[in-house]
């Protein structure tokens, strides 16, 4: 007798990383986060965020944990670099 079972998901090849964002909060900071990782094919596996005024100033900050992971053969030196370079331009 064949029964049915539900297949379970194949993880993708690839690397698991942490990403902590500290920044001033800006509208779009999580979909330029999002675009970002996904035009390099960088999977976003679990994010989380809260918004918070600072201490003294009460100016709007955003934090962010990302666990991602990176595909198989991508150099996270470059992928790192890539990343500090789209943070300064994002003021991230």
């Amino acid at each position: 007798r064949a029964e049915e079972t539900e297949a379970e998901p194949k993880e993708e090849p690839g690397l698991p990383y942490a990403i902590d964002i500290f920044a001033t909060d800006q509208i779009n900071n999580i979909n330029d986060l999002s675009e970002f990782l996904a035009s390099r094919g960088v999977s976003i596996l679990d994010i989380s965020s809260s918004r918070y005024p600072a201490p003294y100033t009460t100016a709007p900050l955003f934090l962010a944990h990302m666990i991602v992971r990176i595909p198989q053969g991508m150099r996270i030196v470059s992928l790192r670099d890539e990343f500090l370079d789209f943070c300064d331009q994002m003021n991230l």
